[in-house]
């Protein structure tokens, strides 16, 4: 084997050991940031699913929200269509009445004109007009009855419909005559007559002193029944204590 040769695979095999040592060198490092930026990676994988799971969360919870007030609306529609259907005859019943009350006293002056006119004839024409006129007052005096009664039930079949809670008259005020501490409502002295409404809200106080609000659920002619608001509540109601439509 000449020298020449012997030199060139002397180079040879330091190259190669050279290779082997630069690989033994700098692979593990290599490896070792491959290794990180791969822990790195599934970290931002995990974090990404969990934030993905959150949302997804809040997506179920906001749906199951939209649906119950849905159904929440849905009823509300149906018992206002309720309650409209019951007021529609009594306000057709209340315009009959009224038109009828017209008549009668349209009625009763036609009677005073014959009576009037008639006071120049004879004592028996006079006494018949005179009877007529009477029957003419008494049917006008049951028409305006009848209207009244009417308004009544009008007015009280408007205050049992589904209202908003600041639909109450200002001024509006009366005073708690019960209370159910177990179920927490109470009992007003206040009805549809003094404008109580169906979802309606009213302060309840003691002294000039807050003590909750009362939201109405059942409106009567003369008296109504609430159920105290928790987000309000300060102390418990008591039967003597102010309500109002005051705000504080």
């Amino acid at each position: 084997m000449s020298i020449t040769t012997k030199i060139c695979l002397i180079v040879v095999i330091l190259a190669g050991g050279l290779g082997i040592y630069l690989g033994a060198v700098q692979i593990p490092p290599q490896i070792s940031k491959l290794k990180e930026e791969k822990a790195a990676s599934d970290a931002k994988i995990l974090t990404t699913e969990n934030a993905k799971k959150a949302v997804e969360k809040d997506r179920d919870l906001a749906k199951t929200e939209l649906d119950t007030k849905g159904a929440e609306i849905t009823d509300l529609n149906k018992q206002l269509k309720t309650e409209q259907d019951k007021i529609q005859p009594l306000q057709k019943a209340a315009e009959i009445a009224v038109a009828e009350a017209e008549v009668a006293k349209l009625e009763a002056k036609r009677q005073e004109k014959l009576a009037d006119a008639a006071s120049k004839g004879g004592s028996e024409q006079l006494k018949l007009l005179q009877t007529d006129l009477k029957v003419a007052q008494q049917k006008l005096a049951v028409a305006e009855n009848e209207v009244k009664k009417l308004t009544e039930e009008l007015k009280l079949a408007k205050a049992q419909a589904p209202s908003e809670p600041g639909s109450l008259p200002d001024g509006l005020s009366g005073k708690i005559t019960a209370v159910d501490p177990k179920w927490d409502f109470v009992v007003l002295n206040i009805g549809a007559k003094a404008g109580v409404q169906n979802g309606g809200e009213m302060t309840v106080s003691r002294a000039g002193k807050l003590i909750g609000r009362v939201k109405i659920t059942k409106v009567e002619a003369n008296h109504s029944i609430g159920n105290m608001l928790k987000a309000w509540k300060k102390g418990d109601a008591l039967e003597g204590d102010a309500v109002s439509v005051v705000k504080f």
